[in-house]
């Protein structure tokens, strides 16, 4: 059972909650992937959990607070494993392919992952949506900028950790970006040229000094 503890009203202990707030978190998912975000609401959400709008509300104080749990539960796996892996990179190579590999992984997500793509475009309106996005990137972001200093100890750091950064939080507004382009051929082209960019920058940071 995942950690759903961001956006409860309170951590539940028994397995009967726990797997209404499953069910409920399927059920806003599932309608987020099948007709978006804009027509989402809590009646919806309860209809297709097959429970009351009232059951809702013991667990979740609004919509947002169901989204922020969904998009937490979306997100937690990802950059923990990828936090995980950073933490084990011998060389700055290793550390500039884990970093190209994360941002690649990260659009197949939002290409393929309805729901994802879908909280991201709730975020425009919901602070505590670009929260959760925010502390994913900061997570990956300090993970990777910490291993790059214990690997290249002679690097410009101030550069590298700007490069970092832009690369991290740029990349989301990017995908959205991309999914308005009918050609994949074309997003991935665009794609490509995002990641070489930041791939040739990183590779010039990270040489000793």
């Amino acid at each position: 059972m995942r950690d759903t503890s961001m956006g409860l009203k309170r951590q539940p202990t028994q397995q009967r909650s726990l797997e209404r707030i499953e069910s409920i978190l399927d059920a806003a998912a599932g309608e987020i992937t099948e007709t978006g975000y804009s027509d989402l609401s809590v009646l919806k959400t309860a209809a297709r959990a097959g429970i009351t709008p009232t059951s809702i509300y013991h667990y979740f104080s609004s919509l947002e607070a169901i989204l922020i749990t969904l998009m937490r539960r979306s997100t937690e796996d990802f950059g923990n494993q990828l936090i995980e892996r950073i933490r084990t990179l011998s060389s700055a190579q290793e550390l500039i392919e884990c970093f190209v590999e994360g941002l690649q992984l990260g659009w197949h997500e939002f290409h393929s992952n309805r729901t994802f793509s879908g909280l991201w475009a709730a975020s425009h309106q919901m602070v505590g949506l670009r929260r959760v996005d925010d502390e994913l990137k900061t997570g990956l972001f300090k993970a990777f900028s910490q291993r790059a200093r214990e690997l290249v100890t002679s690097a410009d750091h101030a550069a590298t950790e700007s490069a970092l950064f832009l690369g991290l939080y740029l990349s989301t507004p990017l995908f959205e970006r991309l999914l308005l382009i009918p050609v994949e051929q074309q997003q991935e082209h665009l794609l490509n040229t995002y990641i070489e960019l930041h791939k040739t920058r990183l590779a010039d940071l990270l040489q000793p000094r």
